[in-house]
């Protein structure tokens, strides 16, 4: 019934409409156009709450314009899509020459009925985000302030994107370029099963596909990337020189932890007051798997073990200090709407524990997230979202060599299924940031359609920047 109604809607368009007649100019001064469109919170039986859905177009700078945009799925999930408005135009300037940019804040997210949870402590941020939380009691409180405005069970990915397929069509667009980073291109692999016939290029970067538990098999990849990382060192000669026994050195770290957590004062980016926050062990794992996908950061990670080991815990404070503002940027409740419903059935104590055996994480993510979803209200998803997504459509699948969430083995499971699809991995490149060389690749494969032939050449370029040592 839900696909029903989505291309139903399609049909409501009026005859030469456009989105400069159903947007409006985001300012005085902006050639972007906003504006919403309404959707039933609950689709199935089209009553009730609705929500207003947020949307910001780029428009392409030559007009007309190519008639597919590109459409934007963040990650998360939490997300909002308008809020890198600006990262976007940067960033597919090229695109934008020739067709229009898409921005609409998933349900839940942004401006469009945001499940956003109440914290303003940092300790509390670092517990639930870093660490491995104790007791349901933050999730309890969300909870029962969301659901005075929410039914917590209908902000799933399925739904959502029967949203986006609908909001899409009242725009006037008919098929897209889907780019879907981290979440986003799960979001975008669910897209592509559910309305095949709107796609006509799928962009997917940091691939987590819907049959893989991110929870379960978060910490194996974590624990991966820290490997590369000791191999890394290893090879280098400055690297291996400074720290000949960094692996060494971690362990001790973590032993020093487990024995005597260290507590940290550390200015609250929301509040501004500085908050003392115990370093344990599991939070220093949190922040150091932060650090492993950040490829900026990644280069002075032995420094920074080094140092902590000596008394030196700055560069850890600050990567706890960022987590501070995940409070304003990521809409909690409907994070965990998503993976309540998407994952949670894979969650017993039993599989975290065999998941996580032998990595630096342990099971603490996974037991926080059981605990949070012990009490939250879960959607129906349908019994094939957990199965790999098949499509002949073209596909370009993108990966770091050194992601620490979104190993590239998950986007080569997911390739497999994909006939039409190209995976590329990418010499030192951890989970973000995007390269300007796959950026290049990605508009070249937009432009032509397809696969065939795509210049990739750039990528022997790409190399993993040399560590820090002072």
């Amino acid at each position: 019934m839900i696909r029903l109604i989505s291309v139903l809607s399609a049909s409501m368009l009026l005859p030469g409409s456009t989105i400069h007649e159903k947007l409006k100019p985001c300012s005085a001064s902006s050639p972007d156009l906003c504006g919403s469109y309404e959707v039933f919170e609950n689709r199935e039986t089209r009553q009730g709450r609705k929500i207003a859905l947020n949307i910001a177009v780029l428009p392409a700078r030559t007009q007309p314009a190519q008639p597919d945009p590109l459409v934007v799925l963040v990650g998360g999930p939490g997300q909002a899509a308008t809020d890198g408005a600006a990262g976007e135009r940067r960033r597919f300037a090229t695109v934008q020459e020739k067709r229009d940019i898409v921005l609409i804040d998933q349900r839940g997210t942004g401006r469009s009925n945001p499940l956003m949870c109440s914290f303003d402590s940092l300790a509390q941020a670092t517990s639930i985000f870093l660490g491995r939380e104790s007791t349901p009691s933050p999730f309890v409180a969300c909870r029962e302030d969301l659901e005075q405005r929410a039914d917590l069970r209908l902000y799933t990915t399925w739904i959502a994107m029967n949203d986006l397929a609908e909001t899409l069509a009242w725009l006037g667009y008919r098929e897209v370029n889907l780019y879907g980073g981290s979440y986003g291109s799960r979001a975008a692999l669910a897209f592509l099963r559910q309305h095949p016939n709107m796609v006509r290029t799928a962009t997917l970067r940091a691939v987590m596909p819907p049959d893989i538990s991110m929870t379960l098999e978060g910490a194996g990849a974590s624990q991966r990337s820290l490997d590369l990382l000791f191999e890394g060192c290893a090879k280098q000669p400055d690297c291996a020189e400074t720290f000949p026994n960094l692996r060494n050195d971690f362990n001790a770290l973590l032993g020093q932890l487990e024995k005597a957590p260290v507590t940290l004062e550390i200015r609250n980016p929301k509040t501004r007051a500085v908050e003392r926050i115990m370093l344990t062990n599991d939070v220093f794992a949190g922040a150091l798997r932060q650090a492993l996908g950040d490829g900026a950061v990644h280069p002075r990670i032995p420094l920074a073990i080094r140092g902590a080991l000596a008394g030196n815990f700055a560069p850890i404070a600050s990567t706890i200090a960022q987590t501070g503002s995940l409070l304003d940027s990521l809409a909690l409740g409907m994070n965990l709407s998503i993976t309540c419903a998407e994952d949670a059935s894979r969650l017993s104590p039993a599989a975290g524990r065999v998941h996580s055996s032998n990595t630096f994480q342990r099971d603490a993510t996974a037991e926080t997230l059981r605990l949070a979803c012990a009490n939250w209200p879960k959607g129906n998803v349908p019994a094939s979202y957990n199965e790999p997504v098949r499509s002949g459509k073209p596909v370009l699948l993108l990966s770091g060599q050194l992601d620490s969430k979104t190993p590239p083995g998950w986007a080569e499971a997911a390739a497999r299924h994909l006939p039409n699809s190209l995976h590329l991995v990418m010499e030192g490149v951890s989970h973000s940031p995007f390269p300007t060389c796959a950026v290049g690749i990605m508009t070249s494969f937009i432009a032509q359609g397809g696969i065939k032939d795509l210049d990739t050449s750039c990528l022997s370029t790409v190399k993993r920047p040399p560590f820090a040592v002072k």
